[in-house]
């Protein structure tokens, strides 16, 4: 590793060594899907053994961020927004949907005052609600009811957590009932045989897509704040056959 990249590895490791933490991944899951041993991964995050930008962005690719949200992170530092949600967080946000709701508004980027005028939230209401998810460290509660947010706005679920156990399931079944049922909708489902080494490739096109999509999003907030038109987008691939056909199987 030359010089320049030990200057940018070295902020980064610390913020790469708290996101796998964070995480479900392990130190055995890393060493598997990069042909290294758990105590190989180990020391390359501790700084025991030099790790280059390479090895870095493969364990980015395996967290699904890039080089550019690990960068940001590790700008922040620990005082910065957090990519996941503690266990504590997801389990306060399940708990009460009108919680969960006034979360999902200011991660979209809604203030105070737009929640009030648009959604059925009295001024008391959304006060409470907004010193709560504070208490909870998800945001903070400003002079002139500003709400600025203390995780990153595209905060991961834990795989499994709460949240994900909640709404994931739900959300996805009525967003791809909505879709399919819109006529103005765009609409891509494609099912075809694929080799090992192309479904990596897609996959890996696929999460890049989702991250360009995610820098967009996050800049366009930083730029308007809420925006009046906006987009869902489900992106999902998996070794899948519909129920009419799997019932059919020997």
């Amino acid at each position: 590793m030359n010089e320049k990249e030990k200057s940018q590895a070295s902020p980064m490791l610390h913020a790469l060594r708290g996101l796998v933490k964070s995480s479900d991944i392990t130190y055995e899951d890393l060493g598997k899907k990069m042909g290294l041993s758990p105590d190989t991964i180990k020391r390359l995050l501790n700084g025991r053994i030099p790790i280059t930008l390479q090895r870095i962005s493969e364990i980015c690719d395996i967290l699904e961020i890039d080089l550019y949200e690990l960068a940001r992170l590790s700008k922040f530092g620990s005082k910065g927004p957090t990519t996941f949600l503690t266990l504590e967080q997801e389990k306060a946000l399940a708990s009460d949907d009108e919680l969960f709701a006034v979360f999902y508004l200011a991660v979209m980027g809604f203030s105070f005052e737009e929640i009030s005028r648009k959604f059925k939230f009295g001024h008391d209401k959304i006060l409470k609600i907004a010193l709560e998810l504070e208490s909870f460290g998800i945001l903070e509660l400003h002079p002139k009811n500003k709400l600025k947010m203390t995780v990153y706005r595209k905060v991961r679920w834990n795989m499994n957590g709460p949240l994900h156990k909640k709404y994931m399931v739900p959300m996805a079944v009525d967003f791809a009932t909505d879709v399919y049922q819109t006529p103005e909708s765009f609409k891509f489902f494609f099912n075809c045989p694929l080799s090992a080494d192309s479904q990596e490739i897609v996959l890996r096109k696929l999460r890049e897509l989702g991250r360009e999509i995610e820098h967009m999003s996050e800049m366009d907030l930083n730029i308007h704040g809420a925006l009046d038109s906006n987009i869902n987008i489900l992106i999902g691939a998996k070794t899948w056959m519909p129920e009419v056909v799997r019932k059919l199987m020997k």
